[in-house]
């Protein structure tokens, strides 16, 4: 049971994402999203 106990207050201390997460979300995507446009660009010419 104590381990139980120990799973349950992980569950309920555990945060949602902080706005330093999304940032560094939302630049990895930018980045895909320019890699891929930029490949796509240089395989038209």
């Amino acid at each position: 049971m104590n381990l139980i106990h120990k799973i349950k207050q992980f569950l309920l201390s555990e945060d949602g994402p902080t706005p330093i997460e999304y940032g560094v979300m939302l630049a990895l995507v930018v980045s895909i999203c320019v890699t891929a446009l930029t490949a796509l660009v240089a395989w038209d010419r």
